[in-house]
């Protein structure tokens, strides 16, 4: 014990002359009955909170994880040639519609879908050759002539066709109620149904020029018909019904509830925390085991030093009495906030 007690004060020594530690400001609150019931209901609405957003994340993750394993079915369908696009798209939305004078390329689909990871497009062609639609495919210097005198597009023989190609887009699906109809940076038009699950899309050229094992088609304009939104069943997420109980408490609103300050909370939740463990091994903070029972002679320093760290592991003492008597209710919150 001499022995001990001998090796603590020079530790304590060293300890004040380094001035490494101020003990008085190593602070714990001291907790009280009162202290608990007043932090409770803000534990608990964190704790939900955190609980809810675990639980989100993971159902997140779990359709993500769903999402990418069909797309990637789809994918392998489409190299297969099992799946065809227009097909898919047929089955999973009742707005598909096609202009007449539009042409499907299930080849030409297949390669466009992969292309976009396995989300399906089905592309169509007017079947329509245009020197002016080249120059747009071309790019460079061509294309950037081409859109300074974009209305060349419609000159000539080949141009009326494509204006016809274009009217007939915008009459058809306006007619079917199809919305949002708008003129589009790479030039065409694009427009969605009325449950806007499905899009349509016309462009002036071919986007797919030179694409090797399709079908052959001209430079002139495509449409692409894909789903607007691309859910994992095909359906879109019905609204939530509103709950029949209120919503629970939240932390801020718990927190003003309390009167209770953000820093206040958690210094209160550090301080049962400690408790707690001091609760599971109090021989850590027992006095005689590190050496704060020790008496004899020392400097005026040192014996201040001293006294401040009985007074914080005093305070750490009871608290970890009072966590006892809260343990019940107290565990599981924090278990909840650790995580």
């Amino acid at each position: 014990m001499k022995k001990r007690t001998a090796v603590f004060l020079a530790v304590l020594g060293a300890v004040c002359f380094a001035g490494a530690v101020t003990w008085g400001q190593m602070t714990v609150p001291k907790l009280t009955d009162a202290d608990v019931r007043r932090v409770l209901p803000v534990m608990k609405a964190e704790a939900a909170e955190r609980q809810a957003a675990l639980k989100e994340m993971g159902q997140t993750l779990e359709q993500v994880e769903k999402m990418t394993q069909e797309a990637e079915q789809r994918i392998k369908d489409l190299e297969s040639g099992k799946l065809d696009p227009l097909a898919y798209l047929k089955q999973h939305s009742p707005s598909i519609a096609v202009p007449p004078s539009a042409t499907y390329k299930p080849k030409l689909s297949r390669i466009a879908s992969l292309w976009a990871y396995g989300y399906p497009i089905a592309v169509f062609s007017y079947g329509i050759d245009s020197e002016a639609a080249r120059n747009l495919a071309r790019g460079g210097e061509s294309a950037a002539r081409q859109y300074a005198n974009f209305g060349d597009i419609y000159k000539g023989p080949a141009g009326q066709k494509i204006k016809a190609a274009e009217e007939e887009f915008k009459f058809f699906y306006t007619s079917k109620g199809f919305r949002d109809l708008a003129f589009t940076k790479v030039p065409g038009w694009s427009c969605v149904s009325p449950d806007g699950g499905v899009s349509a899309w016309f462009v002036f050229v071919n986007l797919y020029a030179g694409t090797k094992d399709v079908e052959a088609i001209p430079d002139g304009p495509i449409l692409e018909l894909g789903l607007a939104e691309f859910f994992s069943a095909g359906e879109k997420p019905q609204p939530m019904e509103k709950p029949e109980r209120p919503a629970p408490l939240g932390k801020e609103q718990a927190l003003r509830q309390a009167g209770m300050s953000e820093e206040e909370y958690a210094e209160f939740v550090s301080a049962l925390a400690m408790a707690r463990n001091d609760a599971a091994n109090p021989s850590a903070i027992d006095p005689a085991n590190i050496g704060l029972d020790s008496e004899g002679p020392m400097e005026p320093e040192m014996k201040k030093t001293l006294v401040e760290m009985r007074a914080f592991y005093e305070v750490r003492r009871q608290n970890s009495i009072l966590y006892k008597r809260h343990a019940a209710v107290l565990d599981p919150l924090l278990t909840a906030l650790d995580q």
